[in-house]
């Protein structure tokens, strides 16, 4: 218990070493599935791929916030402080890789085994911080900055761009979609013109085919009343040939 007290774990769990619960005597065929079965050997597997040790912001900045009271940093980031502080002041032999930690939003995470060197920091007191190592901290906030400012300034004029992109494609569908219906509507007209024209041509053929047929009936009445009018002469001639000569007259009787 003394051991355990030392410590700060998450859970304990509790196994029967041995058949006669002797102390001090582990069997190690006994032991090993109380620990399959109870699902530790899964939950330290998951625990070595993780990140198990983890650390707030807040508790960083408590405590290393009085580096930075010669000239205050406005508008603080604890999570890039954290890192600087994690960059420039832990030990150098057991300085992480990036794989080794990750920032999450409110606290730092580290992989197994690695707690050592987040004691080692939260250890140090303020004091043992040298001045090369605060303006190093420094440049690291001023870098984090601008590089933030930098994938603002991207991330603004993609957006625009998209935006603008998006615009054109509204403009040019909504042109099309006018293009289309004035179509349809010209199309309507032309038809309903041709229509009328057809309508009136056909009117017109039908006054030129009555026309015509008037004409031709003239012509033939015409011709009919010159042939009456042949005739009525050629009766005319005849009945005074007949008068003007009774012997032929007489020979008819």
């Amino acid at each position: 218990m003394t051991t355990l007290r030392k410590t700060a774990p998450y859970f304990v769990r509790c196994i029967k070493p041995n058949p006669t619960k002797a102390p001090r005597n582990f069997v190690d065929e006994y032991v090993r599935p109380q620990l399959r079965c109870g699902g530790l050997i899964e939950a330290l597997r998951i625990i070595k791929l993780g990140f198990p040790t983890r650390c707030l912001y807040t508790r960083v900045n408590e405590i290393f916030n009085s580096i930075l009271k010669d000239k205050q940093v406005t508008n603080l980031n604890l999570r890039d402080f954290t890192e600087g502080i994690m960059r420039y002041c832990g030990n150098e032999k057991d300085k992480l890789g990036r794989d080794e930690y990750q920032l999450g939003l409110s606290m730092v995470f580290f992989r197994p085994g690695k707690q050592t060197f987040l004691t080692d920091i939260l250890e140090k007191k303020p004091s043992e911080i040298t001045k090369q190592q605060v303006t190093d901290i420094r440049k690291w906030l001023i870098k984090k900055r601008v590089f933030r400012a930098r994938g603002t300034i991207r991330a603004w004029i993609r957006t625009r761009n998209m935006l603008n992109e998006m615009r054109f494609k509204k403009a040019a569908i909504t042109m099309v979609l006018i293009y289309r219906t004035l179509g349809r509507v010209l199309n309507r007209a032309r038809w309903a013109l041709g229509n009328a024209k057809e309508a009136e041509e056909m009117q017109r053929r039908s006054k030129d085919l009555e026309f015509q047929k008037a004409l031709a009936a003239a012509r033939e009445l015409k011709i009919l009343q010159e042939q009456k009018e042949k005739m009525d002469k050629e009766l005319a001639q005849k009945k005074r040939s007949l008068q003007e000569d009774p012997r032929r007259e007489g020979w008819r009787n």
